[in-house]
């Protein structure tokens, strides 16, 4: 899809899976490395737990597809081969802080003047502009600016991590989407563009629409154990299961009802509810409810069935179920259990 199109990296783990996103579209990507190696390849796991930079497990994940070339950019010589790079490249992806890369005559207003067909994604914590713009901004330090922090845990504590970063990961798919959009653009304008990706908005996508409350003087997101609130209702989405839990979207109206129903009709089957609740109307539950003419201690009694029969079955059992009865629902798996 890509395959006419040369993009250059000089970004790190912060840019990586942009690069990555664009290289398995087929883009001729090539990663410029500075001397002692990209700090993807540093980044751990590594293979048989030796700190070998050819060794990385993160670099073996997102740095294939791609050829790399090793640059000093502040090496006079080595900055005569970027720019030659450079002015024959379609893409070029950089995480330095803002005004590091004018710094270094590298910046877009520079580069674009040789190369005015360049698009030129930069992806930093909180953008090239603005009070933040000049802040650090780790992984969790940006989830929590965006907001998605606050969501993530339990409801009686305080907010909690994933364990696998996720910021720029975010941030790097909004940049490769942008990316495209911008080589779209190039085709009629004839002119490249520079991008600018500010990954705290990147990861407000994970609140959903829940980032617009304070903005329309809503009430305040809150965090829900193994689910969310929408009004009165904790739409859970964890259950029990013999090994561990599961995943299910137990809710409701044209996209959810008919897994719901054949769900219901399953736990039903197994004793773990009466034909009454078996029979509600999975399609208009949600109106019913917000109409008052379902109780939401009916809603209780639905997961409190729902959750008694999956705590009868193990994450293979209910997946197998699921794949036959076309049911949503995923099992949460651990590492071991990837492996």
């Amino acid at each position: 899809m890509l395959s006419p199109y040369r993009v250059l990296d000089l970004s790190g783990n912060r840019g990586v899976f942009c690069s990555y996103m664009l290289a398995e579209l087929g883009a001729d990507v090539i990663c410029v490395e500075p001397p002692g190696g990209s700090s993807v390849r540093h980044r751990g796991p590594f293979f048989n737990s030796t700190h070998d930079i050819e060794g990385s497990l993160n670099w073996w994940a997102y740095g294939r597809n791609k050829r790399s070339i090793v640059l000093d950019v502040e090496a006079i010589g080595d900055r005569d081969a970027l720019l030659k790079l450079i002015n024959s490249a379609d893409v070029l992806i950089e995480t330095k802080k803002p005004g590091e890369m004018e710094g270094l005559g590298l910046d877009y207003e520079a580069l674009s003047i040789g190369n005015p067909l360049l698009v030129y994604v930069s992806i930093t914590p909180f953008g090239q502009t603005g009070p933040k713009a000049s802040w650090e901004g780790t992984d969790i330090t940006v989830l929590a600016a965006g907001g998605a922090l606050l969501l993530s845990g339990d409801a009686d504590r305080a907010p909690l991590r994933t364990s696998v970063p996720q910021a720029y990961a975010h941030a790097g798919a909004e940049g490769a989407a942008a990316t495209l959009i911008a080589l779209r653009e190039r085709e009629s304008s004839g002119r490249g563009q520079h991008i600018d990706i500010s990954a705290q908005q990147a990861v407000t996508i994970l609140t959903q629409g829940d980032i617009l409350a304070a903005a329309l003087d809503n009430r305040s997101v809150r965090r829900a154990s193994g689910g969310f609130h929408a009004g009165r209702m904790l739409l859970r989405l964890a259950y029990p299961a013999l090994d561990g839990h599961v995943s299910i979207a137990l809710l409701f109206g044209p996209a959810f009802g008919l897994p719901t129903g054949r769900l219901m009709n399953l736990v039903w089957e197994d004793g773990c509810c009466d034909a009454e609740l078996r029979d509600k109307d999975w399609l208009h539950m949600l109106n019913l409810l917000v109409s008052g003419k379902e109780s939401f201690e009916t809603y209780e009694e639905i997961k409190a069935c729902v959750a008694n029969w999956t705590a009868t079955k193990t994450k293979s059992q209910l997946l197998s179920i699921a794949m036959e009865k076309k049911l949503l629902l995923a099992p949460a798996l651990t590492t071991r259990d990837l492996v």
